[in-house]
């Protein structure tokens, strides 16, 4: 995960959320993730990130909650 701001600089900050950051979290939860762009590139780099997920097996699909997945519920440029 901490590889997306080595390769897509516009990313200001990634921050975990949910029951992750609350130390609540079940081993079949996905993590949901806040992503913070610098300004005027949140449109640039969210496609980037979720394509960055989906070659690492990580991108949650709309049928179901997988275990592990990231889950990118919060975005702010």
């Amino acid at each position: 995960l901490l590889l997306l701001a080595r390769y897509i600089p516009a990313i200001a900050g990634i921050a975990i959320t949910g029951s992750a950051a609350m130390k609540n979290a079940s081993e079949d939860d996905d993590i949901d993730i806040m992503i913070v762009t610098e300004k005027n590139r949140l449109w640039l780099v969210r496609p980037l990130v979720i394509f960055f997920a989906f070659l690492y097996g990580k991108r949650r699909t709309w049928q179901k909650e997988e275990k592990n997945s990231w889950c990118f519920n919060l975005w702010r440029s």
